[in-house]
């Protein structure tokens, strides 16, 4: 256990492990529940809330907030008396707000490396120190133990960042808020753009490594492998529910999340937590598909085309047919897929193609063969009876939480999701079209959803301590009820064709971008 400390500590000489000393007497609690994980709307930073501010972000990053008065005397148009207020006046505010924007930006991006390379020294010697003399029984909890103690340590930390991150956004947009009241037309309108330096770093793919990295620590700490790979069914059966996550609380879920669920990776050479997914969906000239989905009719189908990340000439394409059963209906609803060489879609989706040679080679035993023939089949009889076509891509980051070994649970989290309208139905317009972005692509023709999905797969009963972190999950997160990306794609970029609109369009953020979308005009401004 000591060697185990000594290590860390070498590791991570700013962690206190005297703790884990004290506390090791085999009921050490996991302090990752007990962090503030989803604190309420954050506090503007001004003259008044200094104390608050404080307490949370802790005192190393209280000296790095926005320089808020300055800013905000400068927003207001305040100067020496007698001061005309001019053009060179208003443009001196938006440079020094971009100055401020870059200053917090790099801070915040220089404090997630530090903590990223805690974690991944962590990482490396404790993936290091899994044999030899841990190997006992009650030397590995002692080494879990330890672990979950380092871990707290860093995600604290992490947390306190994000907390400093939410709270300097909101000044900085209250104060651009400020300067547009004060000098009507000043500046650009949306504020993002002097404020890139800012937003920038919030996006990198280095939130992506450090969801990661922590997922693997909190497996080896339960003495789990972290080098396993998941081999996905054909036919998923379970139950689904769907819940709204407001952008800025995304990093903070995923880290919530890969506590207690692993991130499940597709690609064990991906040095991040996501992986961007994109399909095609399929509908008749009717919209029967949309139609029938849209009112939740028993049996109602829905075809369409998935592909992951960058395909290439080798790559393989699923086709997948979901079907909705209701609750009278006494049978759970189902998505089946099929692979199909990417170099032949275009000839399978018209007949043109019989897949029963490349599916005897592909196929690992006879039950999938059988499976594979009978879903082929089936999906190229509905395209010739409903003359489907496609109509709109989605395209996504995807995040999956799941234990390899089990189907039983599995969370997914969708960010930077887009819905992009087709102009052109030939498959070799879009198929592997990079982000979904093809030739003919209009920028009316992408809509950006203002959340991330979050979807909880259930099969079969859990056992309670699960089932207690779903209920605690879901507390948290808003019901999206029945929320589809086909339905709001097909709304979003067909309104005058769908005979009816989805129950979400009402949502205040949905509709706020529905407008934006309709007018670029129209885009929302902060208050």
């Amino acid at each position: 256990f000591f060697s185990v400390q000594s290590l860390l500590l070498r590791c991570c000489p700013s962690l206190d492990l005297q703790g884990v000393v004290s506390k090791h007497d085999g009921a050490m609690a996991d302090g990752l529940s007990t962090l503030n994980w989803f604190p309420s709307t954050p506090k503007r930073i001004n003259g008044q809330s200094w104390q608050a501010v404080a307490m949370d972000v802790g005192p190393d990053l209280m000296l790095e907030n926005v320089q808020f008065e300055e800013l905000r005397d400068k927003a207001q148009r305040r100067g020496p008396v007698g001061l005309e207020l001019t053009g060179d006046y208003d443009n001196s505010f938006v440079a020094a707000f971009e100055k401020e924007c870059n200053r917090v930006g790099a801070v915040y991006l220089g404090h997630l490396k530090q903590h990223l390379h805690t974690l991944e020294r962590l990482l490396h010697s404790t993936q290091s120190a899994a044999g030899g003399a841990l190997s006992q029984a009650c030397e590995q909890q002692a080494r879990g133990d330890v672990i979950t103690y380092a871990l707290n340590e860093v995600i604290q930390k992490v947390l306190c960042l994000d907390t400093f991150f939410m709270l300097n956004k909101d000044s900085l947009q209250s104060l651009y808020a400020e300067h547009l009241r004060c000098v009507p037309g000043a500046g650009p309108l949306d504020w993002a753009v002097p404020a890139r330096g800012l937003l920038e770093p919030r996006g990198s793919s280095l939130h992506g490594t450090v969801v990661l990295n922590a997922s693997k620590l909190c497996r080896i700490a339960q003495g789990q492998s972290t080098g396993d790979k998941w081999v996905p069914p054909d036919v998923f059966e379970r139950s689904c529910t769907k819940h709204y996550v407001p952008l800025h609380r995304l990093f903070r879920l995923k880290l919530f999340l890969c506590r207690v669920v692993p991130v499940l990776q597709y690609k064990q050479s991906l040095l991040r937590d996501d992986d961007t997914l994109i399909s095609c969906y399929y509908d008749s000239p009717s919209l029967e598909c949309y139609k029938a989905r849209l009112s939740r009719c028993d049996g109602a189908q829905l075809l369409r085309v998935r592909w992951y990340g960058t395909l290439t000439e080798d790559s393989k394409v699923f086709v997948e047919m979901k079907t909705h059963r209701t609750k009278s209906s006494g049978e759970q609803s189902s998505k089946e897929r099929f692979p199909v060489p990417s170099a032949r879609l275009d000839a399978f989706m018209a007949g043109g193609w019989a897949p029963d040679t490349w599916f005897r080679a592909t196929a690992t035993s006879q039950s999938q063969l059988d499976k594979w023939m009978t879903m082929a089949g089936n999906v190229q009889a509905l395209i010739r009876q409903h003359s489907l076509r496609p109509y709109v891509l989605t395209v996504y980051r995807r995040t999956a939480f799941q234990d390899w070994r089990s189907n039983a649970v599995r969370i997914s989290l969708d960010t930077d999701l887009r819905m992009v309208r087709l102009r052109d139905p030939a498959t070799s317009s879009w198929l592997g079209a990079e982000n979904g972005i093809t030739a003919t692509t209009r920028p009316e023709d992408v809509f950006h959803v203002p959340y991330g999905i979050l979807e909880v797969k259930l099969s079969g009963a859990l056992d309670p301590d699960l089932q207690g972190f779903v209920d605690e999950l879901e507390a948290v997160v808003e019901p999206a009820g029945k929320f589809s990306k086909f339905l709001t794609g097909m709304a979003a970029h067909y309104p005058q064709q769908v005979p009816v609109l989805p129950a979400w369009w009402e949502e205040k953020a949905i509709a706020a971008a529905v407008a934006e979308h309709q007018d670029p005009s129209a885009a929302y401004h902060p208050p």
